[in-house]
């Protein structure tokens, strides 16, 4: 590899300024690739191309002589010639300087890539002083690499594979059944014993699982042996009865007038006893409800002869309609009043069919009502003070009769609906 390291000038005088007895702080370690001519200066302030720093592993003084060593991998690296070699160390004056130095002149190693063949080896130098020698460094134990020839051999270090895991061959007897073959058996368990495990989450660490935590968790997943239904052991599959869940069996009769009583509402009935007791309890409830009739015109007219309709309910919508023989000459033969328009279908005679109760108050309100609005002031509409009756009158007269614009046409049949 180095044929040789030489001290640089910088390291002279880095070794002339260190009184006797102080140390010389070494630092680090730098190797290239920059091949010199042979036969070059080795005194050098740097590396001519310089690869990587690596770091000191040891120092040994003894006597006047220090040896410095190194370490060297090619691990994550690829293919290069090592070519040169330097020593780092601390000068007081020009701080990190090149204090050793050595070249291989073209013939360095090839050290291949590290994805091709791992390489590993120690390399080092050795000071002389003219006293006792004194020099240190900085080791990082972390940093420090173990020999290849260490590797693999009795009193060693077990080597790795491609992998990055130990060779079976190094490995110990991993056959669980052989190593635990000698254990003695006990089958009462407590619950401060332990069963071994392999955490998955931890890359298969060993790990001590108590055994009151495995009933706890087959708690969650199994029914316990001691516990019953219907006194029945669930050891096994079970069958059940009618009876023992308190059934009457799939096929039974029951006589007819043993069925009596009222099912209630919650049970799917309706909680009554007859129809009648059932549409009261709807109403009570608030139940919408409906209200259908008729009545016969009387012929009059006007606020002294309202129309009125009366109910068990509040009325919301009231619709009132009827047919009627049309008396235009040419007319069809019966027609019916349609919401919407009057019997002349005359724009200015707007038919109201449907009433709103609540537009309209106790007292009589102008252009509400059931029947034809001539002007806005001929219809007028009230309800009682319990809202159930409704009274409406017209005041508006014409050629067809003022009876028919209030609804009320002698004779007539009128038609009504009430929703409340």
């Amino acid at each position: 590899m180095i044929p040789e390291m030489k001290l640089t000038s910088k390291g002279a005088a880095l070794l002339a300024k260190v009184p006797a007895g102080a140390a010389v702080p070494v630092t680090k370690w730098q190797i290239g690739t920059g091949a010199l001519a042979a036969g070059s200066s080795l005194d050098r302030a740097a590396l001519v191309a310089q690869l990587k720093e690596l770091p000191v592993s040891s120092v040994t003084n003894e006597g006047s002589t220090a040896t410095i060593l190194g370490q060297f991998t090619n691990t994550g690296m690829e293919a290069f010639p090592f070519e040169e070699l330097g020593l780092m160390a601390t000068d007081p004056d020009e701080g990190e300087v090149l204090i050793c130095y050595g070249n291989a002149f073209g013939a360095g190693e090839q050290i291949q890539a590290g994805t091709a063949q791992l390489r590993e080896f120690v390399f080092g130098t050795e000071l002389t002083f003219s006293g006792e020698a004194n020099v240190t460094a900085v080791i990082q134990p972390a940093l420090v690499f173990i020999p290849q020839s260490e590797k693999g051999q009795p009193g060693g270090v077990a080597s790795l594979g491609s992998d990055g895991k130990v060779l079976p061959e190094q490995l110990p007897e991993m056959d669980v059944s052989t190593a635990m073959a000698g254990f003695d058996t006990k089958d009462s368990l407590a619950d401060a014993d332990g069963i071994v495990i392999t955490d998955s989450a931890e890359d298969n660490t060993g790990k001590r699982v108590l055994w009151s935590k495995v009933k706890e968790l087959l708690g969650k997943l199994y029914v316990p042996l001691t516990r019953t239904i219907n006194k029945k052991a669930l050891s096994s599959d079970i069958t059940l009865s009618a009876a023992d869940v308190g059934a009457a069996a799939a096929s039974h009769t029951h006589a007819l007038d043993a069925l009596t009583g009222i099912l209630p509402v919650n049970k799917g009935g309706t909680g009554q006893s007859s129809l009648e007791a059932l549409l009261a309890a709807l109403k009570q409830a608030g139940a919408v409800q409906i209200a259908t009739g008729s009545y016969v015109g009387t012929g009059t007219f006007g606020a002294d002869h309202p129309c009125s309709l009366t109910f068990d309910f509040l009325p919301k919508l009231i619709f009132v309609f009827a047919y009627y023989e049309n008396p235009d000459p040419g007319g069809s033969s019966a027609r019916y009043i349609p919401l919407g328009n009057g019997i002349e279908n005359h724009d200015e005679d707007a038919c109201l069919c449907v009433l709103d109760t609540s537009k309209i108050g106790t007292d009589y309100t102008a252009g509400f009502g059931l029947g034809y609005i001539h002007s806005a002031n001929s219809l007028w509409a009230k309800k009682s003070p319990d809202g159930k009756t409704v009274s409406w009158y017209n005041t508006y007269n014409s050629r067809l009769g003022p009876e028919m614009y209030q609804f009320n046409t002698s004779g007539w049949e009128f038609f009504f609906a009430a929703i409340g």
